[in-house]
């Protein structure tokens, strides 16, 4: 009998109609509403915070457990009826690791009573919580602010949400008796509120979000409570050029911010992560603004910071959460989630202090205006005074007109470049029609006659910083005064008319005993510029016959560029492990194989790249991790090697 009401229960279809939904957080029921509805394609269901509607999927698995899906979060509810069919009971699940989740039980009763419209009637107690109010957070040193309304759902008696320095906390709804509780369950964040009213009318109380994360926090009313300027918070390096930022598209190809199809257009770049809610709330806006604008020039770019760090399941999870809003606008994989992180990945910005970052660039490339966090429709005056100051910066960059940074430009045509690499000399030309040509001639060789025709010859293109020789994409640094090519660090054009050493704002270090002590500079890019020249000459040194002055360098310097393998700079730590590959530094694999997991995509390659010369073996499991999981396709060839 047992095993025939099993299997009964396996046949039987969850009842339509709305569902009391909780989960068992550590300090109380997170309480949100379920809703299942029939209709001629079979079930589906929506979950409930307040006035917010979530469609999900409603599926059955083969082991006849009833799964609520949120595949734009790698979430899922998990439950089984009882025998009753009134109750389901079953778990949480959402992905936030690599192969980490969240879990939390969760359990749901079906409501005797049918799904009603209209404002609820909250009780005199609940309406002395309506209005704005300063919230401090303990764990949290910027203040935020609560602003609690009327429920729209006669379920609920208070909703509201919480507005803090780096978004807000969605559509919160709940109860007030004895004390409030609030809560918000979208399939990615839970959260729960409590507290209590304290003798003087402030409120006292806990926030819980997911299976752990507890804080405390207080409250006074107060009407002009406003969290601080969200253009204030993060700043963007202009040292780092658009060219030198680059990052694989869905189909694994890497894409330039330097590319041709961005000249002249106004852009938006967008911090996001298909895990966050306010970064969704951002996707359908920015969806809009795309349809609206993308006429008129606009080119809106998301750089995404996934969960897993494996390029097919979160190139999947971009996809699922750009589709889920209609979003088509161009989207680039960046790197793994975690502030962290996406620092390293993207290190023209001084920090990531919030996701979403919104980065508003001009015609000529030049950044305009960081954003950072986001207030979405649950804060309403708020969440539309971010849509008009969106709107008034996107219409001030299509009106702006595109400029020519004509020193710069100079500075690179006026030069005969040595590339370094292939050592061969590159000059321009501007044509009377105006269009600007290069020519790439061989160096003088020794090992047979220097051909005398140009082995390469195109257009050149110059828009800020950016060159691009051909299809070839490089950056120009004017503080050094070189060319550099972003893809691989062991190639750059140094003028002809200077000998390989490094010059840093007008100053120059050419003896080597000037360079070595560049090594230990406060400044990253003396370092770097140094790291680079004195490593090309030991190389060059080694290489060059006695006959030919070859030998007169201490093989020995090579050891004062090891500490840079870890140095906090990006470009340094990157161009260092390029030395410490071509001079075969033995006691640098330490650190190269800790630079294995290093945010910036160039300290990887490089680093890959050095200990497939040093030493494969070392690090082989992570070279084969790195060639079969990397986002960058040339961190995957490199660790390939």
């Amino acid at each position: 009998m047992l095993h025939a009401a099993l299997a009964l229960l396996m046949l039987t279809d969850i009842a339509p109609g709305n569902w009391n939904a909780h989960l068992a957080a550590p300090h109380g029921p997170l309480r949100f509403g379920l809703e299942v509805i029939s209709t001629k394609a079979g079930l589906s269901a929506e979950v409930r915070n307040g006035s917010e509607r979530i469609p999900v999927t409603l599926a059955r698995s083969d082991d006849g457990a009833f799964v609520f899906g949120f595949p734009h979060y790698n979430a899922t509810l998990t439950a089984r009826l009882d025998e009753s069919l009134k109750r389901l009971a079953g778990e949480w699940r959402l992905l936030s690791g690599a192969n980490n989740f969240k879990t939390l039980p969760f359990h749901a009763e079906l409501s005797d009573r049918a799904p009603t419209t209209g404002f609820g009637s909250p009780s005199e107690r609940a309406q002395r919580t309506f209005g704005r109010w300063r919230v401090q957070f303990a764990g949290d040193p910027d203040p935020a602010v609560a602003i609690f309304r009327a429920a729209t759902d006669p379920r609920d008696q208070v909703e509201g949400t919480f507005l803090t320095a780096t978004g807000d906390y969605r559509y919160l709804a709940g109860t007030f008796d004895d004390r409030l509780v609030l809560s918000c369950f979208d399939g990615a964040h839970a959260f729960l509120f409590t507290a209590d009213v304290q003798p003087d009318g402030s409120l006292k109380g806990t926030f819980c979000a997911g299976d752990k994360f507890t804080d405390t926090w207080t409250a006074v009313r107060d009407d002009e409570a406003r969290v601080g300027d969200e253009f204030a918070r993060v700043r963007w390096d202009s040292s780092y050029g658009l060219a030198e930022l680059q990052f694989p598209g869905f189909d694994g190809q890497l894409v330039s911010l330097g590319d041709a199809r961005y000249d002249g257009h106004p852009r938006i770049l967008q911090i996001a992560g298909s895990w966050c809610p306010n970064c969704h709330d951002e996707t359908a806006l920015l969806a809009e603004f795309d349809r609206q604008y993308r006429d008129k020039g606009l080119v809106i770019t998301a750089l995404c910071f996934e969960v897993t760090g494996r390029r097919a399941a979160d190139t999947e999870s971009m996809r699922s959460m750009f589709a889920r809003h209609g979003a088509t606008y161009e989207t680039l994989l960046a790197g793994r989630f975690g502030k962290t992180s996406a620092r390293e990945s993207l290190p023209a910005l001084d920090r990531v202090f919030a996701y979403p970052t919104t980065v508003f660039i001009a015609r000529d490339g030049s950044v305009r205006a960081v954003h950072s966090g986001f207030s979405g429709p649950a804060t309403g005056e708020a969440h539309a005074a971010l849509r008009n100051d969106f709107t008034r910066r996107i219409e001030e960059l299509i009106a702006g007109e595109p400029t020519r940074d004509t020193a710069s430009e100079k500075r690179v045509v006026d030069e005969m470049w040595r590339d370094e690499r292939e050592r061969t000399f590159t000059t321009f030309t501007r044509e009377p029609s105006g269009t600007l040509t290069y020519t790439v001639m061989e160096m003088t060789r020794f090992d047979r006659p220097t051909r005398t025709d140009p082995i390469e010859t195109g257009t050149a293109v110059i828009r800020g910083t950016t060159v691009r020789l051909g299809a070839t994409i490089l950056q120009y640094d004017p503080r050094a005064h070189v060319i550099l090519d972003p893809r691989d660090c062991s190639h750059r054009f140094t003028p002809a008319a200077r000998s390989p050493f490094a010059i840093v704002d007008g100053g120059s270090w050419p003896e080597v005993e000037r360079m070595v002590d560049g090594l230990a500079g406060e400044n990253p890019l003396l370092r770097r510029e140094c790291a680079y020249y004195l490593a090309l000459q030991l190389v060059t040194d080694r290489m060059k016959p006695r006959e030919f002055g070859g030998g007169q360098l201490d093989p020995a310097l090579a050891q004062k560029l090891a500490p840079l393998v870890s140095d906090p700079d990006p470009r340094v730590r990157a161009t260092a492990a390029w030395a410490a590959g071509v001079l075969q530094l033995q006691d640098t694999r330490a650190q190269l194989e800790q630079n294995l997991d290093h945010g910036y995509a160039p300290v990887r390659r490089e680093s890959a790249r050095a200990l497939g010369i040093i030493d494969p073996k070392s690090a082989a499991e992570q070279l084969a991790q790195l060639a079969r999981d990397d986002i960058d396709p040339l961190v995957r060839a490199a660790a390939s090697r």
